[in-house]
C-alpha cells in the first residue's frame, strides 16, 4: 500500500500539483500579511518549499532503492594473451548463468530472491583451466583471465584394474583397457606403445610386448595396431590393447591357415569329439607350447609405457598367478587337435578344464619422464 502511495505522489502530474498547492499557500499568505515585506516573505516559504520538496525526493529515492528487483553482474573474459575469449560459460552456482559474447563480455541478473552482498563465479570455457572468483552485488567484475590446459599424466591416462593373462601356443599375451583423455585444446599424438613383463624372482626373464591389436567396443572386432593415434581436443579413447611377442612367419602362416578351417567349419561348430587336425600336428605344436611356455606361479610386474608429445608416460602394476591358473592356461593344449586355442585372437574360448586366459587384478602407479 505504502509502495502504491509511493509510486502514485512522485508521478510529474503529482509533483506538480504539490509545488502548484505549495505556491497557492505561499502568494495567500504574502496577501494576507502585508505588513511583512513581499521579498521577505517569497525567499522564506521558497526556502521551506526547496526543503520539503529535497526532503520528499531523498525518502522517495531511498524507498525505490529498497524495492530493486534484480542485480547486474557484468565482467569480460581473456586469456593469459589478454585475447577476448568468446563462449565461456559464467556460473553463480545455481542463482544465474551468463555466455560470453564475441568480444569476450558478459552481463546477468541475479533476482531479488536470490540477491546477496557477494557472490562466487565459476568461469570456465573448454581447453582452459576453471577459475572462481568473488565479487559484490552490482559491481562491475574486473576481467577473467582463464589458462590453458596442460596435459598431466593424473588426466591423461588411466588403465583398468582388471588385467586379462593369456598365451597363444605359449607365448604370453595381455590384454589392458586403456584410457587415455585430453582436455586441452590440441590434438595429441601417442605413440611407442608397449607392455614390459617381469617376473619377480626372474628379473632376467622380462618380456617386452609390443602393441599388437587394439579392441574398440563390446561386439566390434580386433583391429590391427596403428602408429601413432591421435587424440583430438577433448576426445576420450577407452580401448583394450592386445600385447604379444611379433608371431614368427611360420606361426602367422599357420594362423591364417587355421582360421581358415574355423570359418569353413564355422567357430559355433566346433566340438571336442571332432579333430580338425592331425594328431601329429597337434602333438607338434603341444611340444612347441611346452617349449615357448613363459607363465610360471608367482608375482610378475606390468609396465606399460607410451610417448606422448615427446614425454613419456608410464603404469606399473603388479599380477600373481597361482599353480592352479597356470595349469587351467596350459591345458588348452589337450584340444588343439578339436582346433580350440589354434587361432590368434580366437583361443580365448573356455573349453573343458582349460582357461587359456584369466582375469586378474592389479592396482597401477602412473609416474612420467622425458
Amino acid at each position: 500500500m505504502l509502495g502504491e502511495t509511493i509510486s502514485t505522489v512522485t508521478t510529474p502530474l503529482a509533483l506538480a500539483a504539490l509545488a502548484l498547492l505549495l505556491g497557492a499557500g505561499i502568494v495567500r499568505l504574502i496577501l494576507r500579511n502585508k505588513t511583512l515585506g513581499v521579498g521577505k516573505t517569497i525567499v522564506q516559504y521558497g526556502f521551506w518549499l526547496a526543503v520539503t520538496l529535497s526532503v520528499l525526493a531523498n525518502l522517495v529515492f531511498a524507498y525505490q532503492a529498497s524495492l530493486q528487483t534484480e542485480s547486474l553482474i557484468s565482467g569480460s573474459v581473456r586469456n593469459d594473451d589478454g585475447d577476448y575469449l568468446p563462449y565461456a560459460i559464467v556460473d553463480i552456482r545455481g542463482t544465474a548463468r551468463a555466455i560470453t559474447d564475441d568480444n569476450g563480455s558478459f552481463i546477468m541478473s541475479v533476482p531479488r530472491s536470490r540477491m546477496e552482498d557477494s557472490y562466487e563465479l565459476d568461469v570456465s570455457l573448454s581447453g582452459y583451466e576453471m577459475k572462481t572468483v568473488t565479487v559484490k552485488s552490482g559491481e562491475r567484475m574486473s576481467k577473467v583471465t582463464l589458462s590453458l590446459k596442460q596435459l598431466d599424466l593424473e588426466g591423461f591416462l588411466s588403465v583398468s584394474s582388471n588385467v586379462i593373462i593369456g598365451h597363444y601356443l605359449g607365448l604370453p599375451q595381455i590384454d589392458l583397457k586403456v584410457k587415455m583423455s585430453n582436455p586441452t585444446i590440441n590434438v595429441v599424438s601417442v605413440s611407442d606403445i608397449i607392455l614390459t613383463v617381469t617376473p619377480k624372482d626372474k628379473p632376467s626373464e622380462k618380456r617386452t610386448l609390443p602393441f599388437q591389436h587394439v579392441y574398440l567396443a563390446e561386439g566390434m572386432p580386433y583391429m590391427p595396431r596403428f602408429e601413432p593415434r591421435d587424440i583430438a581436443s577433448n576426445e576420450i579413447q577407452q580401448e583394450s590393447y592386445v600385447f604379444m611377442e611379433h608371431l614368427r612367419t611360420d606361426i602367422l602362416q599357420f594362423d591364417q591357415h587355421i582360421k581358415g578351417v574355423i570359418s569353413n567349419i564355422g567357430i559355433q561348430n566346433l566340438r571336442m569329439d571332432r579333430s580338425i587336425i592331425s594328431e601329429a600336428m597337434a602333438y607338434a605344436l603341444q611340444h612347441d607350447m611346452e617349449a615357448r611356455w613363459f607363465w610360471h606361479p608367482g608375482n610378475y610386474e606390468l609396465a606399460f609405457s607410451c610417448t606422448v608429445d615427446g614425454k613419456r608416460y608410464h603404469a606399473t602394476g603388479m599380477v600373481q598367478l597361482s599353480e592352479k591358473e597356470v595349469m587351467e592356461m596350459k591345458n588348452i593344449s589337450k584340444y588343439y587337435d578339436s582346433g580350440y586355442g589354434l587361432a590368434y585372437l580366437y583361443h580365448y574360448v573356455l573349453i573343458g578344464d582349460a582357461k587359456p586366459a584369466l582375469i586378474t587384478q592389479s592396482n597401477f602407479v602412473y609416474t612420467e619422464s622425458e
